[in-house]
């Protein structure tokens, strides 16, 4: 946890950032304290100042990672609303894009330095476009880390919709020794928090009693907004595409309970230099 503490001192006084484009096209680039993520941003509505921004964060398997999670991003087209894919530290996508970092072989990477990597772009984000509510959506690992995330950022966190979430670390791998289990933090979370945990009742990469346990323990802490449904025939793969969970995010984003004033982020905005390295 030392390193936890290191970390977020040093965040606060440290804020790079650069930009490839504003597009929401092609994905941009943000820089955390110890990486630089690429970022997909989808704004139909060209908006400056949101009323919410939901950040969408993808599993660990390879693929098409956050340009699948955009997909859904795409079909949650609200008004006031900005969504952001992030890219996590180490992956690529088919097109070659990617963030910098290590994936650890695509397994136990969901470390305090990721995390807070994470933690620190989606920082920029919302100042960036003056959010007032927050909404994080993960599938699978990204589900763990957004799980993560809303205990160790409670007070910044208004919602999350956790697909296909892994949140008993332990009871899912037990030899991992590196990442963050959500149900360890379960007791850290806002009462305010609004939660949809989804899994496919046919998921067998990661089972609905991952997300039964951890939903369970949220109840026995007092937290009220929080809830799991489990979608008969509805596996793992390709669940982010299915029209329950496009409208358990819709759902959410619309209902969020809290509005809070704009979190304003430390430092400056820098524009990007012309070998890639944040200055």
């Amino acid at each position: 946890m030392k390193n936890y503490f290191f970390l977020l001192a040093l965040a606060t006084i440290t804020n790079c950032t650069y930009f490839s484009q504003q597009s929401s096209k092609e994905p941009l680039w943000f820089s955390s304290l110890i990486h630089q993520l690429r970022v997909h941003i989808f704004n139909p509505y060209d908006l400056n100042n949101a009323e919410t921004l939901a950040v969408y964060l993808h599993g660990d398997t390879p693929g098409d990672e956050g340009e699948y999670m955009l997909h859904a991003a795409r079909k949650v087209s609200l008004q006031n609303l900005v969504s952001a894919a992030i890219i996590r530290p180490g992956y690529r996508n088919s097109r070659g894009d990617f963030s910098t970092g290590s994936t650890n072989g695509e397994r136990d990477n969901y470390s305090i330095e990721n995390i807070e990597s994470i933690w620190q772009v989606t920082q920029k984000l919302k100042t960036k476009f003056q959010a007032k509510k927050l909404v994080l959506v993960g599938h699978s690992g990204g589900a763990a880390i957004a799980a993560n995330l809303a205990a160790i950022h409670h007070e910044e966190i208004d919602g999350l919709v956790l697909i296909s979430c892994p949140c008993d670390i332990h009871a899912w791998h037990p030899d991992w020794t590196v990442s963050l289990s959500p149900l360890d933090l379960a007791d850290r979370y806002s009462k305010d928090i609004k939660v949809i945990a989804l899994t496919g009742q046919d998921d067998t990469a990661t089972p609905p009693y991952l997300a039964e346990v951890f939903i369970s323990t949220l109840k026995k802490h007092r937290l009220t907004n929080v809830e799991l449904r489990v979608p008969k025939k509805m596996g793992h793969n390709f669940i982010i595409k299915r029209p329950e969970v496009i409208d358990a995010i819709s759902e959410l984003i619309t209902q969020v309970p809290r509005e809070k004033e704009v979190w304003k982020s430390e430092g400056t905005v820098a524009p990007p230099s012309k070998n890639n390295a944040c200055k």
